[in-house]
């Protein structure tokens, strides 16, 4: 049964919109309605799916968050630590718990006072779930087509923007951005084992397309890593703005505020680098449905859950936590959000220019 009332043939609503649906020059098509307000909860899912773990069971999170709450007297100090504070980062379910519930107000009082069938629970997780589940699917059909706008100054790509079959280890341009190091892709035979699925890179492996110009330094295998121009324009694409892919400054062409805007976003997280990695490696694939499982690759798919991990436990390595990765989280925020050139009174200052300028110099004389 509908949850929507039916409009009677008397109701002047109803007569009202079919009057202007079937106005000279609408056709048949319904009458446009207005967007909305969103649910806040569905944006907190979307926006966690993005940076803080790609893919989650909301139910279980919420599990685990609720026997920890419960066994601490609803009042924990563990409750004001950053995600990176737990010992497994995103993918600790009780950090991600934390993290959640303080982004929804009265979220843990109202927990507190659920029903016994645990109403709020699970209309609180079916919300955030269905958020994640959207962002992935929005960004997979999204970077589908632009991807190759992001490279046409690589290559005159010619594979279609509908279907996928064509693409990856099939196309030549886009089969050796997917190519490790490992494997040598001007080889013909190598590029046809490949295409056959004879061989395979692991999840593992670092492809060229995160890389600086898609080159790899043998001997200097971070060199460049994660400074990919294609990984800065897909981030652009999924947290500025569709129009922002070439240029932050969408202000005389976009009307909608993205994804950063909506959530207050104003630096990169670990885990949004994996993501954007992530959704990259999908779109210049040939795979036709994005699977992100827990040792799942599907039949004779690309593990991405591993491939995911694998950059987040990478950048959090001790070795290279506190000297490689803050670079690169920096140069990444300095790609992302161009650093303002005013000052208190919001006039523009030529020595907001100036800071810019030796910021520049000194990246450049300090690379990576």
């Amino acid at each position: 049964m509908s949850s929507q009332p039916e409009l009677s043939s008397h109701d002047p609503t109803s007569q009202s919109k079919r009057r202007r649906s079937t106005s000279p020059g609408n056709d048949d098509r319904p009458a446009r309605r207005k967007r909305g307000p969103g649910d806040d909860r569905v944006r907190i899912g979307k926006h966690a799916a993005r940076t803080l773990r790609i893919a989650f069971r909301a139910d279980v999170v919420f599990r685990v968050g609720l026997k920890f709450m419960a066994s601490a007297g609803w009042s924990s100090p563990e409750m004001e630590k950053d995600i990176d504070g737990f010992p497994d980062g995103p993918f600790s379910d009780l950090g991600l718990f934390f993290q959640l519930v303080k982004q929804i107000p009265g979220c843990l009082e109202k927990l507190q006072e659920d029903d016994e069938m645990g109403s709020y629970r699970n209309d609180v997780t079916a919300a955030l779930e269905r958020g994640a589940n959207t962002a992935r699917s929005d960004d997979c059909c999204g970077l589908k087509s632009a991807i190759l706008d992001m490279l046409s100054d690589y290559c005159e790509n010619r594979s279609s923007r509908r279907v996928k079959h064509n693409r990856g280890f099939n196309d030549v341009a886009l089969g050796k951005l997917l190519c490790p190091l490992r494997f040598d892709w001007e080889d013909p035979s190598t590029r046809t084992q490949l295409q056959n699925g004879d061989i395979r890179p692991t999840p593992h492996e670092l492809p060229r397309f995160l890389y600086r110009d898609f080159t790899i330094d043998e001997t200097r295998r971070t060199e460049g890593l994660f400074e990919s121009e294609l990984l800065i324009k897909a981030a652009r694409y999924i947290f500025i703005a569709p129009s922002a892919m070439d240029n932050v400054d969408t202000s005389s062409r976009s009307t909608r505020p993205g994804n950063a805007a909506l959530n207050n976003m104003q630096s990169i997280t670990i885990p949004a680098i994996a993501y954007v990695a992530t959704i990259v490696r999908f779109s210049l694939s040939s795979d036709e449905t994005f699977t992100i499982k827990c040792g799942t690759t599907g039949k004779g798919g690309f593990d991405y859950w591993s491939f995911y991990r694998g950059i987040i436990e990478t950048l959090r390595d001790p070795i290279v936590k506190d000297t490689r990765t803050p670079r690169i989280m920096e140069y990444w925020n300095s790609r992302l959000w161009e650093p303002t050139t005013t000052f208190g009174d919001g006039h523009h200052s030529d020595l907001g220019v100036l800071l810019q300028q030796e910021k520049a110099l000194s990246t450049s004389a300090n690379p990576l």
